[in-house]
């Protein structure tokens, strides 16, 4: 075998899944994820640090029966919100209304990876003279996942070739795209005995249903830095 042929087994290898990987049940957790974090602003008060909060989610995804996380819980309040997920939080952050606010689940589902995120409004008030900039932030992070997943979906991208659009796509809207945050493969866990990089780093034309989408903007709100973020799966 060339090495070129090697390099091309090695690649084809980035997007496999295991003989128990099955689509439905990767949509099914998902699906419960999407509810999980839509109802979860509903059980925040003002005040909160991020550890309440935290532990608020572990309790739902217990009750939903999630078996384990495949990574952590993140939740980012106000100006945590700039920083990308390896990134310590600001501990002494409290919840206030009119923040900004993330939240990242990986919960297992079935042997099946789920992964969803969204920002949201704390307690919002048109009254806020900054409430237009922080709804249009929020909803340039989906704008955006919508534009690139379109891309996905029609001009068969690798994932180096989607990111430069997302990266392009950001800088017409005025945001900044933390590309230390572009997205990761997904599916039966644990996907890492495939592929454990960034999808910006794969060279391949993605395959639906394997790869989450991240989009993290950041600009200055007020004077202070922060962002939003929102991510799901590339699919048909």
């Amino acid at each position: 075998m060339s090495s070129k042929e090697e390099m091309m087994k090695i690649e084809s290898m980035f997007q496999n899944v295991g003989a128990g990987f099955n689509c439905d049940i990767l949509q099914d957790g998902q699906n419960q994820l999407k509810k999980i974090v839509a109802d979860f602003p509903n059980q925040l008060s003002e005040g909160m640090s991020e550890k309440d909060a935290t532990q608020i989610l572990n309790e739902i995804l217990l009750r939903q029966k999630f078996e384990k996380m495949w990574h952590p819980i993140k939740v980012r309040f106000a100006e945590n919100t700039n920083c990308s997920f390896r990134e310590e939080s600001h501990p002494n952050i409290k919840l206030k209304n009119g923040d900004l606010f993330f939240v990242d689940l990986g919960p297992v589902f079935h042997q099946h990876e789920a992964d969803y995120g969204e920002t949201f409004i704390f307690n919002p008030s048109h009254d806020d003279p900054f409430f237009l900039e922080k709804s249009k932030l929020i909803t340039s992070t989906k704008q955006i996942f919508h534009q690139a997943k379109n891309d996905f979906l029609n001009l068969g991208l690798s994932g180096r070739k989607l990111i430069q659009r997302v990266q392009e796509y950001a800088r017409e809207l005025g945001y900044e795209y933390n590309d230390k945050m572009t997205g990761h493969r997904i599916g039966d866990f644990p996907h890492h005995l495939y592929y454990r990089g960034p999808l910006m780093d794969c060279d391949e034309v993605l395959i639906s249903n394997r790869w989450i989408l991240e989009i993290h903007l950041r600009c200055e709100i007020n004077g202070v830095k922060v962002g939003a973020f929102f991510e799901d799966i590339l699919s048909h």
